[in-house]
Order: C-alpha cells, then sequence, then structure tokens
C-alpha cells in the first residue's frame, strides 16, 4: 500500500508541475496569438490608443473598449453570466492600442520600473515587488502600474533607501 500512496503522490505532482507549467507558458502565448487575431479580424487592424483603460477613454469622449471580454469570447464564446476575460501580455497590448512605437514605449517604461526597483539597495522592496513585476510581464501594463501596485514600489525604491548606517539594535537603556 505505501508504493501504491507513494505513485500516486508522485503522478499528483507531476499533474500540478504540468499544470502551472500550462498557465505560466502556454496560455498566455496562446492568449496573446488570439489577440493578435482579434486585432486582425474583428477590428481590422485599426489602433485603438488606449481605450481599453477607463480615463483614457472618458477624455476621448468614447466608451470604454472591453478588449478582454472581446478575447475571451473570441475564444470560448459568449458567457451565460457575462464575465470572463483573457489578459495579453503587456507589449501585445501596447501594439494594439499604439502600434510598434507603442511597443518600444511600454518596453522602456516596464524596464525603468524594473531597473528603479531592482537597483534599489532596499531588500524589501525588491522582494515585495516581485508579484507586480510578474504581473506587469503577462498583463497590461497601465493596468499593473496603476492598479496592480508597480508605481508603488517605484515610488518605494527611490523614497526608502537601505539604512546601513542605522543601528543594528535599538537600545533604550542608554
Amino acid at each position: 500500500p505505501d508504493a501504491a500512496y507513494a505513485a500516486i503522490r508522485q503522478t499528483r505532482a507531476a499533474f500540478e508541475l504540468s499544470w502551472i507549467l500550462n498557465r505560466i507558458v502556454w496560455i498566455p502565448y496562446v492568449t496573446a496569438y488570439d489577440w493578435l487575431r482579434v486585432h486582425e479580424e474583428i477590428l481590422k487592424g485599426k489602433l485603438h490608443y488606449g481605450r481599453t483603460i477607463g480615463i483614457v477613454s472618458w477624455l476621448m469622449g468614447k466608451p470604454k473598449l472591453n478588449l478582454e471580454r472581446i478575447v475571451y469570447e473570441y475564444q470560448f464564446g459568449s458567457s451565460p453570466y457575462g464575465v470572463g476575460g483573457a489578459n495579453t501580455i503587456f507589449f501585445v497590448d501596447a501594439k494594439l492600442a499604439f502600434g510598434w512605437a507603442g511597443v518600444v514605449l511600454y518596453c522602456v517604461v516596464f524596464g525603468l520600473c524594473a531597473a528603479v526597483i531592482y537597483s534599489s539597495q532596499n531588500l524589501v522592496v525588491k522582494v515585495a515587488s516581485i508579484t507586480s513585476i510578474f504581473t506587469a510581464s503577462v498583463s497590461s501594463l497601465t493596468a499593473t502600474l496603476l492598479s496592480g501596485g508597480l508605481v508603488f514600489y517605484v515610488v518605494l525604491a527611490l523614497l526608502l533607501r537601505d539604512r546601513t548606517d542605522a543601528p543594528k539594535r535599538l537600545d533604550t537603556r542608554q
């Protein structure tokens, strides 16, 4: 019986690892490809100039373009409850919004944010920002900058320095 349980645990671990790799590697690739297909087939190759961002669409006087929903429905059909969304990698979002110039700009902004954070001497900021950096790399950069915390970590990296000159222990008996 112990060998059977060990085999079941090993099979389950292999399944979980393949599921994680599928979600991290394959699904973002396929979804990015579908975003590009939606851009060509449904949007007829027209740039949307940031209309997926609520404030930008409001400033343009046009309704918000919910591309995540459109791509989801393109992939799976309409949802009976009207839920579902398909995120994409930040540079595909940039390509659909602003063309190749947007891709270059988004890559520069993402690189600068990462450089500011990881050149900081504050280890806490570096470690705490890992999830935000990862999220920015596999989703819309503007959403991650504004509501995913990336700007917050950039500001923290700029404001908080590692205080190596500070005492290691606070002694109040002196």
